[in-house]
Protein backbone atom coordinates (compact mmCIF):
# COMPACT_ATOMS: atom_id res chain seq x y z
CA UNK A 1 0.00 0.00 0.00
CA UNK A 2 3.19 2.14 -0.56
CA UNK A 3 2.50 5.51 -2.43
CA UNK A 4 5.69 7.07 -4.63
CA UNK A 5 4.11 11.01 -5.12
CA UNK A 6 4.56 13.11 -2.31
CA UNK A 7 2.80 16.42 -1.85
CA UNK A 8 4.56 19.11 -1.74
CA UNK A 9 2.25 21.49 0.97
CA UNK A 10 -0.06 20.54 3.28
CA UNK A 11 -3.40 21.46 3.06
CA UNK A 12 -3.79 24.21 6.21
CA UNK A 13 -5.82 22.91 9.50
CA UNK A 14 -9.05 24.19 8.56
CA UNK A 15 -9.41 22.75 5.29
CA UNK A 16 -7.88 19.76 7.59
CA UNK A 17 -10.91 19.99 9.24
CA UNK A 18 -13.12 20.63 6.00
CA UNK A 19 -12.17 17.37 4.20
CA UNK A 20 -10.84 14.88 6.45
CA UNK A 21 -12.94 11.63 6.34
CA UNK A 22 -15.85 13.39 4.00
CA UNK A 23 -18.02 10.92 2.73
CA UNK A 24 -17.43 7.78 5.21
CA UNK A 25 -18.71 5.58 7.75
CA UNK A 26 -19.82 1.92 8.08
CA UNK A 27 -20.65 0.41 4.57
CA UNK A 28 -20.65 -3.44 3.57
CA UNK A 29 -18.60 -5.02 0.40
CA UNK A 30 -19.53 -8.46 -0.42
CA UNK A 31 -19.49 -10.23 2.86
CA UNK A 32 -16.96 -7.47 4.26
CA UNK A 33 -17.83 -4.56 6.74
CA UNK A 34 -15.75 -1.63 5.61
CA UNK A 35 -15.51 1.14 8.67
CA UNK A 36 -13.84 4.22 6.27
CA UNK A 37 -12.79 7.92 6.60
CA UNK A 38 -13.77 8.60 3.42
CA UNK A 39 -12.17 8.37 -0.50
CA UNK A 40 -8.44 8.08 -1.67
CA UNK A 41 -8.13 11.38 -3.63
CA UNK A 42 -8.06 15.29 -2.73
CA UNK A 43 -7.15 16.81 0.71
CA UNK A 44 -7.56 13.07 2.25
CA UNK A 45 -5.29 11.32 0.10
CA UNK A 46 -2.52 14.03 0.84
CA UNK A 47 -3.06 13.88 4.48
CA UNK A 48 -2.38 10.45 4.42
CA UNK A 49 0.77 10.59 2.29
CA UNK A 50 2.03 13.14 4.77
CA UNK A 51 1.19 11.22 7.99
CA UNK A 52 3.50 8.27 6.35
CA UNK A 53 6.14 10.32 7.34
CA UNK A 54 6.20 9.98 10.79
CA UNK A 55 3.87 9.23 13.50
CA UNK A 56 4.79 12.76 15.25
CA UNK A 57 3.47 14.53 12.04
CA UNK A 58 0.61 17.28 12.13
CA UNK A 59 -1.17 15.47 9.42
CA UNK A 60 -1.26 11.84 11.82
CA UNK A 61 -2.05 13.62 14.46
CA UNK A 62 -5.76 15.05 12.58
CA UNK A 63 -5.78 11.78 11.10
CA UNK A 64 -6.43 9.86 13.88
CA UNK A 65 -8.70 12.07 15.40
CA UNK A 66 -10.75 11.89 12.19
CA UNK A 67 -10.28 8.27 12.50
CA UNK A 68 -11.27 7.63 16.31
CA UNK A 69 -14.44 10.04 15.37
CA UNK A 70 -15.32 7.66 12.50
CA UNK A 71 -15.18 4.70 14.42
CA UNK A 72 -16.43 5.73 17.36
CA UNK A 73 -19.97 7.30 15.26
CA UNK A 74 -20.02 4.19 13.14
CA UNK A 75 -20.93 2.22 16.74
CA UNK A 76 -17.91 -0.49 15.91
CA UNK A 77 -16.72 -1.44 19.11
CA UNK A 78 -13.64 -3.99 18.70
CA UNK A 79 -12.50 -5.82 21.06
CA UNK A 80 -9.57 -7.45 19.39
CA UNK A 81 -8.03 -5.66 16.36
CA UNK A 82 -4.47 -6.39 14.05
CA UNK A 83 -2.86 -5.24 11.45
CA UNK A 84 -1.60 -5.96 7.99
CA UNK A 85 2.60 -7.27 8.30
CA UNK A 86 3.88 -4.15 7.08
CA UNK A 87 5.83 -4.12 3.64
CA UNK A 88 9.61 -4.36 3.73
CA UNK A 89 10.06 -0.84 3.28
CA UNK A 90 7.92 0.17 6.08
CA UNK A 91 9.64 -2.32 7.98
CA UNK A 92 13.26 -0.50 6.89
CA UNK A 93 11.92 2.79 7.83
CA UNK A 94 11.35 1.80 11.20
CA UNK A 95 7.32 2.33 11.82
CA UNK A 96 4.02 1.20 10.33
CA UNK A 97 0.89 3.54 9.78
CA UNK A 98 -1.58 0.78 10.33
CA UNK A 99 0.26 -0.10 13.33
CA UNK A 100 0.70 3.04 15.05
CA UNK A 101 -3.16 3.85 14.56
CA UNK A 102 -3.86 0.70 15.77
CA UNK A 103 -1.42 1.34 19.22
CA UNK A 104 -3.91 4.51 19.61
CA UNK A 105 -7.25 2.75 18.81
CA UNK A 106 -6.44 0.17 21.70
CA UNK A 107 -5.27 2.72 23.96
CA UNK A 108 -8.54 5.12 23.51
CA UNK A 109 -11.73 2.35 23.38
CA UNK A 110 -9.72 0.29 25.57
CA UNK A 111 -9.73 -2.82 23.27
CA UNK A 112 -6.58 -5.14 22.55
CA UNK A 113 -4.18 -5.12 19.89
CA UNK A 114 -1.90 -8.10 18.75
CA UNK A 115 0.71 -8.30 15.93
CA UNK A 116 -0.01 -11.87 14.35
CA UNK A 117 1.32 -11.99 10.90
CA UNK A 118 4.12 -11.50 8.93
CA UNK A 119 5.40 -11.54 5.71
CA UNK A 120 6.84 -14.99 5.06
CA UNK A 121 7.51 -14.13 1.02
CA UNK A 122 9.19 -11.20 -1.16
CA UNK A 123 6.10 -10.61 -3.68
CA UNK A 124 6.72 -7.99 -6.80
CA UNK A 125 5.39 -4.27 -5.83
CA UNK A 126 1.40 -4.39 -6.46
CA UNK A 127 1.42 -1.09 -8.05
CA UNK A 128 -0.11 -0.91 -11.66
CA UNK A 129 -2.02 -4.27 -11.07
CA UNK A 130 -5.54 -5.22 -11.34
CA UNK A 131 -7.99 -6.54 -8.57
CA UNK A 132 -7.31 -10.27 -9.39
CA UNK A 133 -4.02 -9.83 -10.45
CA UNK A 134 -2.77 -8.20 -6.78
CA UNK A 135 -5.17 -10.92 -4.91
CA UNK A 136 -2.78 -13.84 -6.76
CA UNK A 137 0.69 -11.77 -5.97
CA UNK A 138 -0.07 -11.96 -2.30
CA UNK A 139 -1.56 -15.45 -1.90
CA UNK A 140 0.71 -17.37 0.64
CA UNK A 141 2.46 -14.32 1.33
CA UNK A 142 1.64 -13.97 4.67
CA UNK A 143 1.56 -16.38 7.77
CA UNK A 144 0.91 -16.52 11.51
CA UNK A 145 3.78 -15.05 13.62
CA UNK A 146 5.37 -17.53 15.26
CA UNK A 147 3.78 -18.29 18.84
CA UNK A 148 0.77 -16.23 17.70
CA UNK A 149 -1.37 -19.58 17.38
CA UNK A 150 -1.40 -19.84 20.86
CA UNK A 151 -2.85 -16.37 21.72
CA UNK A 152 -5.14 -15.76 19.20
CA UNK A 153 -8.26 -14.60 19.84
CA UNK A 154 -11.76 -15.73 18.87
CA UNK A 155 -12.77 -12.78 16.44
CA UNK A 156 -11.14 -9.18 15.29
CA UNK A 157 -11.07 -6.17 12.94
CA UNK A 158 -8.30 -5.35 10.73
CA UNK A 159 -7.27 -1.68 10.86
CA UNK A 160 -5.37 -0.74 7.70
CA UNK A 161 -4.88 2.72 6.08
CA UNK A 162 -5.89 2.63 3.03
CA UNK A 163 -8.07 0.04 0.87
CA UNK A 164 -7.03 -0.28 -3.12
CA UNK A 165 -8.76 -3.59 -4.67
CA UNK A 166 -8.87 -5.95 -1.07
CA UNK A 167 -6.03 -7.68 -1.94
CA UNK A 168 -3.76 -7.50 1.67
CA UNK A 169 -7.31 -7.59 3.56
CA UNK A 170 -8.12 -10.95 2.52
CA UNK A 171 -5.04 -12.38 2.73
CA UNK A 172 -5.47 -11.22 6.01
CA UNK A 173 -8.48 -13.00 6.55
CA UNK A 174 -7.78 -15.83 4.54
CA UNK A 175 -4.60 -17.11 6.83
CA UNK A 176 -6.57 -16.07 9.95
CA UNK A 177 -9.55 -17.73 9.42
CA UNK A 178 -8.15 -20.55 8.55
CA UNK A 179 -6.72 -20.61 12.11
CA UNK A 180 -10.16 -19.96 13.50
CA UNK A 181 -10.32 -16.72 13.97
CA UNK A 182 -13.14 -14.49 12.53
CA UNK A 183 -12.88 -11.33 10.61
CA UNK A 184 -15.09 -8.91 10.96
CA UNK A 185 -14.14 -6.49 8.99
CA UNK A 186 -11.81 -3.52 8.30
CA UNK A 187 -11.25 0.01 9.73
CA UNK A 188 -9.39 2.27 6.98
CA UNK A 189 -8.66 5.55 6.70
CA UNK A 190 -9.89 5.87 2.87
CA UNK A 191 -10.73 3.48 0.13
CA UNK A 192 -10.08 3.87 -3.51
CA UNK A 193 -13.55 3.41 -5.00
CA UNK A 194 -12.74 2.98 -8.92
CA UNK A 195 -10.63 0.52 -9.70
CA UNK A 196 -9.39 1.57 -12.48
CA UNK A 197 -7.55 4.25 -10.58
CA UNK A 198 -5.99 1.45 -8.07
CA UNK A 199 -3.13 1.42 -10.32
CA UNK A 200 -1.63 4.45 -10.33
CA UNK A 201 -2.25 5.18 -7.04
CA UNK A 202 -1.57 2.94 -4.89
Amino acid sequence: MDVGWQPKMLPCEQCQQRSTFDGGGLRQLDQVRLCRGGQYQGSLRQLILRAKASPDSPAFRSLYKSFLRQVTAADVVPEWITVPPPSWRRRWQGWHLAEELAQKLARDLGCNFQRLLRRRKHRPAQAGLGAHARRGNLLGAFDLLPGAQRRLPPSLWIVDDVWTTGATFYECQRVLEKAGVHVHGALLLAQVDSLQEAGSLN
